[in-house]
């Protein structure tokens, strides 16, 4: 018999639902999910998840956003860059030959290609603005293995502190737990720590993406999705639900800086 207050937006929610199924429609995809989170507080704004029907139309369907775990490909650059930064101390000047479009065997486990040439074929060495501007696969799997074999459990540890192996909000909903293999474990391969580099051989929800996305955006600081923001029986407040910080950076200010300057690029000169 409690009302419940919700931190949607009902005209954001309403552009939200008409920007996600008109995307599907072009792509002629078979689910989507779109959310709005405003970075200080994480009150999310706009939640929309949508499927396609036996009979060709987009309906809403389970709530994806929260319980979709899937592999979160490129979107990973983000996290696998705040820690070539932070914890390998990597220039961001290093340089590595991309290939040029070409598959490249990287190591002794993995062989991967970009989807587009990167750089030019007389000059294919690219540094790491570029590699995230141009979404480098083969760069960032080469950064990731010179810099972290032998350390695995340390990159592990360090996209737990991400919060990428556990859910973050939202527990109610009994999703399924995030998928990401422990080193040692019978689920690590030779060639999971090249993979985990550009968002292969895991599985997160797009709530979790979402968050460190915000973070990067909120100045660093991590902040927990919010759904709630009371509960109330006959006009009296009976629960009240505080934003709720998760980490208070998660990377250094440098490091900010330039990730922030990246994702930007993307936009302007990226793919």
């Amino acid at each position: 018999g409690a009302d419940v207050v919700t931190t949607l937006d009902m005209e954001l929610q309403d552009v939200a639902d008409r920007a996600l199924r008109q995307s599907l429609t072009e792509q002629g995809g078979e689910w989507g999910t779109t959310v709005v989170m405003e970075c200080a507080t994480g009150d999310i704004l706009a939640m929309v998840n949508l499927r396609r029907n036996s009979k060709g139309q987009y309906s809403e369907g389970i709530n994806y956003a929260v319980a979709q775990r899937m592999e979160p490909g490129s979107t990973m650059k983000l996290a696998t860059t705040i820690l070539l930064l932070d914890k390998a101390h990597m220039s961001p000047e290093q340089k590595y030959n991309s290939g040029y479009g070409r598959k490249v065997k990287v190591g002794k486990y993995n062989e991967v290609a970009d989807s587009h040439p990167i750089g030019t074929r007389n000059k294919p060495q690219i540094d790491l603005k570029t590699a995230f501007t141009e979404s480098a696969n083969v760069y960032f799997v080469k950064a990731v293995i010179n810099n972290f074999e032998g350390r695995e459990s340390e990159y592990y540890q360090a996209l737990c502190d991400l919060q990428l192996d556990h859910h973050i909000a939202f527990e109610e909903f009994q999703p399924k737990a995030p998928y990401l293999p422990k080193p040692k474990s019978a689920k690590w391969y030779g060639s999971t720590l090249g993979m985990l580099a550009y968002g292969y051989g895991l599985e997160i929800t797009p709530i979790q993406t979402l968050t460190l996305y915000n973070a990067v955006a909120n100045g660093g600081k991590m902040i927990a999705p919010r759904l709630i923001t009371q509960m109330r029986r006959n006009g009296e407040v009976i629960a009240d639900f505080q934003t709720k910080v998760i980490k208070d950076s998660v990377c250094t200010q440098q490091t900010l800086a330039l990730v922030r300057e990246y994702l930007e690029n993307v936009a302007i000169e990226g793919t």
